[in-house]
């Protein structure tokens, strides 16, 4: 891009669309530039300004008006469609190249969305999704694959709002939002049709529609209002707090609405509304559409004929809603329907999903990357992309927004150099020949030198621990997501989407499986003969362990349910949504509830007679065992999403905000903090004098436990090097286990055998409660005051004794050698 280029976009620009941006946006827009400039950002050597970052924010409306200059229906418009871009006499070369890529896209095929409510969901919730698509070179990379920015604004007006956009943006782009209300608002692009040169652009009707609507009544207003019909958009919207959802057409003069309570709605370029698709298309496209019928081409003539047609992806939407009807929640959404082929495709860039639960919390999904592990190969245009890189699917992350009233100051990041461990003892590939490794990784459990592991491939790979050879393999989840392993005694336990079962340990015979006990969310535990596993559907099952019945079952009404043991008090700890639970192991009955603002997305830790685990809230807390009462609780600086490890009366926690805690277990004091480049979202081990942690920067760590300071590193693949390529990475996500002095993780679609360079010490004295019990507390008090009595007793016996020896005492007139009184 070239300064004169830039420039006469920029002049462009400002004179289109700076005086039909409200006053609210353009301040906003000069607030942007100031932090730039204040950064000491430049473009062309000199600093950014306002007009940049208006640029930025409407250049695709811009090029849209010069690719479709013509504002009315004409026979000869698709003949004459060469786009006025040309015209300019600053475009270089590689420019032209840019603008006639530009005019020759492939039909408007950017994007694709899906939304359900009522009795399409498990439990009548909303769950809506979006990704973005490719249609050329120069959109895929420079939008698809650096639009990965989650932006949580916080209006002075309006409401709290979440969406996917990139740096200097008012808007998303992407066209994602979803708000505190519980509006969500999600859009794919339609052929241009016709437009205006007033109005509002779209970039001012969705943010005004996300940032002022209360209902669907207000948001379809907002969007309507105004419009000038540039980017022919196909909406959906729902609104979660009445369950209501809405497929929105709008091109300048037609729309088509339909809204429903039961149902679902998909959104993939396509308009179905009979005078949108005329507006949108005109006499020509018609034309064209009617020939590609003919001759039988699916994948196009969809787009252009009058009457409305399935192409293969509404298609395939179509047949997905239909055959999950009434089982859709986030899962299937995500596992189900936006990562079928030819939903995701090569050309799938991203996904964000989310639904009712997650929106009363600022919360979403988000896969960064192909969610069927294509590559987009940008081999074939390096010479005219410039900076282009492959980029590896980084997998699905969750995300959550910071409470409001979040105070806390991040400690300075401070990045001491690292000695690498590269003392690699084995690794076992899982992943063989699928592009996507990247963002495959396995669940790990050890016992007895043998290493269990259950990858996102669906398959249980049993391993020796000490050279990785592998003893058996079998394949046990054929839905996809994550499979969860445990193992006891004899048997090692799975749990998945379709059902629980047990395994013979060492042959992987099926000993039984329970079809009822299914949609498990979290890693199996023992108790009492029992084996308890929680659904994402709120239920918690107490399996025989022998023969696979269910001797109890609750349903906490919550969803994703993660329980640990309280071996103690024989109960099991279970966390689900915003609770946490006390809950009689024998029975099944509730003991105790815990309830905070945020979400708990992992198992707690239970150390005695404390609990503790992390929220999205940002807070680390300890709660009191026997009676389910707050000890303390300590924030950091964004959400917890991983189980706390605990050792000599410490606490450690990792936080998204990329830091690793260390808490005094006893009272919540923070003794130190460690961190890396991204965020944590891997559960910390503590073995012999370490640490151990993966980070999303593509590290594995090891820490000293005592004070934070960095012991090694190791990288699988990609990582995080403070450059613009900061979101090429391999996340270390995954647990990691240790014994004999390796420690073992999971990564890049391998197992990973590291000399952990410790060694676990024998533990002389066994970890006892850091906190008095009750009874322990009335027992002091019996023996102080007992002493107390004693002591007092003493005293006075004394000073009585000491008063009757003075009345016998007579004087003398002459001193005695011993003192002035001589006793009779």
């Amino acid at each position: 891009m070239s300064k004169d280029w830039w420039d006469s976009c920029r002049s462009a620009i400002e004179k289109i669309y700076w005086d039909r941006t409200p006053e609210e946006y353009q301040n906003e827009i000069k607030g942007i530039a100031d932090g730039v400039k204040a950064r000491g950002g430049q473009v062309f050597d000199r600093d950014v300004d306002y007009i940049d970052i208006l640029a930025i924010n409407q250049i695709y409306e811009y090029m849209t008006r010069r690719d479709y200059p013509l504002k009315g229906f004409h026979p000869l418009k698709d003949l004459l469609h060469i786009g006025t871009i040309l015209r300019s006499t600053a475009l270089s070369k590689e420019e032209k190249k840019y603008a006639a890529d530009f005019n020759s896209l492939i039909p408007a095929q950017h994007c694709n969305a899906f939304i359900a409510t009522g009795n399409a969901t498990t439990n009548g919730q909303i769950v809506a999704a979006q990704d973005v698509r490719v249609g050329g070179w120069w959109f895929p990379y420079y939008v698809a694959q650096r639009w990965n920015v989650i932006i949580d604004i916080v209006p002075e007006n309006g409401n709290r709002f979440i969406m996917a956009s990139a740096p200097g943006y008012i808007w998303s782009d992407e066209n994602y939002y979803q708000n505190e209300k519980g509006i969500v608002i999600v859009e794919t692009t339609c052929y241009q049709g016709l437009w205006k040169n007033t109005g509002y652009s779209m970039a001012i009707r969705t943010r005004r529609a996300i940032q002022y609507s209360e209902n669907l009544d207000q948001a379809i207003d907002y969007l309507k209002e105004g419009n000038d019909g540039l980017w022919t958009g196909l909406y959906l919207l729902g609104d979660a707090e009445t369950g209501e959802i809405a497929h929105l057409e709008l091109a300048l003069y037609h729309s088509y609405l339909s809204r429903t309570f039961n149902g679902f709605y998909w959104a993939a370029n396509n308009p179905m509304g009979t005078g949108v698709r005329a507006e949108e298309n005109g006499l020509m496209k018609n034309v064209e559409g009617f020939v590609l019928k003919i001759l039988g081409v699916q994948s196009a003539y969809g787009f252009y004929t009058f009457k409305y047609y399935d192409a293969t992806r509404d298609a395939k939407f179509r047949e997905l809603g239909n055959k999950y009807y009434g089982k859709i929640d986030i899962a299937v959404l995500k596992e189900k329907i936006m990562s079928e082929f030819p939903i995701t495709d090569k050309w799938t860039m991203d996904i964000k999903a989310t639904d009712t639960q997650l929106m009363k919390t600022n919360s979403l999904w988000t896969f960064w990357g192909n969610a069927r592990g294509m590559i987009w190969d940008v081999s074939n245009v390096e010479n005219i992309l410039q900076g282009g890189k492959n980029v590896p699917p980084a997998g699905w992350t969750f995300i959550s927004g910071l409470p409001p009233d979040h105070n806390f100051n991040v400690p300075a990041n401070i990045f001491d150099t690292i000695p690498e461990n590269n003392d690699v003892k084995w690794e076992h590939d899982f992943a063989n020949d699928f592009e996507g490794r990247n963002f495959y990784y396995a669940n790990l459990v050890s016992i007895n030198n043998t290493v269990f592991a259950a990858g996102l491939d669906g398959n249980l790979s049993v391993l020796n621990a000490s050279n990785g050879e592998t003893l058996w393999m079998k394949k046990v989840n054929d839905f996809g997501g994550i499979t969860w392993i445990n193992v006891d005694n004899d048997f090692v336990v799975v749990g998945w989407e379709n059902q629980s079962c047990a395994m013979d340990k060492k042959t992987g015979k099926l000993v039984w499986k329970n079809e009822e006990a299914r949609f498990i969310s979290s890693q199996p535990v023992f108790i009492d003969h029992k084996i308890i596993v929680g659904s994402r559907n709120g239920d918690v099952y107490a399996i025989d362990r022998t023969n696979g019945k269910i001797t109890w079952n609750i349903n906490l009404q919550q969803q994703n349910v993660y329980p640990s043991i309280d071996q103690i008090r024989n109960r099991v700890i279970v966390a689900a949504e915003n609770q946490c639970y006390a809950i009689d192991a024998a029975d099944g009955s509730i003991q105790w509830t815990f309830t905070i603002e945020g979400l708990i997305r992992s198992p707690p830790r239970v150390v005695a007679d404390t609990v503790f685990f992390g929220s999205t809230d940002t807070n680390m807390y300890a709660v009191n065992a026997e009676t389910g009462k707050l000890r303390w609780k300590n924030n950091t600086g964004w959400g917890i999403l991983n189980t706390p490890a605990y050792s000599e009366n410490r606490v450690y926690v990792g936080s998204l905000d990329s830091r690793l805690y260390a808490f005094d277990a006893k009272n919540g004091k923070l003794l130190w903090s460690f961190a890396g480049k991204a965020a944590l979202h891997s559960p910390p081990l503590v073995y012999g004098e370490y640490l151990f942690i993966g980070c999303d920067d593509g590290w594995f760590y090891a820490v000293n436990k005592t004070d934070g300071k960095p012991a090694w590193c190791f990288a699988p693949n990609l990582t995080i090097n403070d450059d613009i390529y900061n979101y090429i990475t391999t996340p270390v996500v995954g647990n990691s286990i240790a014994e004999n002095g390796k420690v073992i993780f999971s990564a890049n679609g391998n197992i990973y055998c590291l000399d952990a360079k410790t060694v676990e010490r024998e533990k002389v004295i066994s970890e006892k409660s850091f906190f008095a019990s009750p009874q322990t507390v009335l027992v002091i008090g019996v023996i102080l005051i007992l002493l107390i009595i004693s002591v007092t007793s003493a005293f006075i016996y004394r000073a009585r004794k000491q008063k009757k020896i003075k009345k016998n005492l007579v004087p003398s007139d002459t001193p005695s050698p011993q003192g002035r009184y001589n006793t009779t």
